[in-house]
C-alpha cells in the first residue's frame, strides 16, 4: 500500500490476537517509494508480521508452549536465493544502462 511517497505493510491482526497486540491492523513502513524495491522488502515484512503473531499466540492463554522455530530452512534458502537473483539482475541492468550511456557518447564525439 501507498501511503503518502512510501510503501507500507497493512496487515490486519487477527481477532484472536487483538488484545494481546493491542491493535486492529499492523503498519511497517518499507522505506522506499520505489514500487520494485518496496516488492522485494514486503517479503520481509510479511515474516515478521507473522512472528510477531505466532509469538502473541504463544502469550494467550490454554496455548500450546512449543518453541517457534522461524521460517523453515528451503524457505530461508528460497528467500535468500530470490534476494540474492534480484540483486543481481539490478546490477546487470544499472552497468547495461551505464555502458549503453557511454557507447552513445563516444558516438556523438564527447
Amino acid at each position: 500500500m501507498r501511503r503518502g511517497g512510501h510503501y507500507c505493510l497493512r496487515a490486519k491482526v487477527p481477532k484472536d490476537l487483538r488484545l494481546v497486540i493491542g491493535k486492529r491492523e499492523i503498519w511497517k513502513s518499507l522505506g522506499t517509494g520505489d514500487h520494485k524495491v518496496a516488492l522485494k522488502r514486503l517479503r520481509v515484512a510479511s515474516v515478521e508480521v507473522d512472528r510477531q503473531y505466532d509469538a502473541a499466540r504463544r502469550k494467550l492463554p490454554n496455548s500450546p508452549r512449543t518453541p517457534y522455530h522461524g521460517v523453515r530452512d528451503f524457505e530461508l534458502e528460497q528467500l535468500v536465493r530470490t534476494w540474492f537473483q534480484d540483486r543481481n539482475r539490478e546490477a546487470i541492468r544499472e552497468f547495461d544502462d551505464r555502458s549503453g550511456d557511454t557507447d552513445r557518447r563516444r558516438r556523438r564525439g564527447r
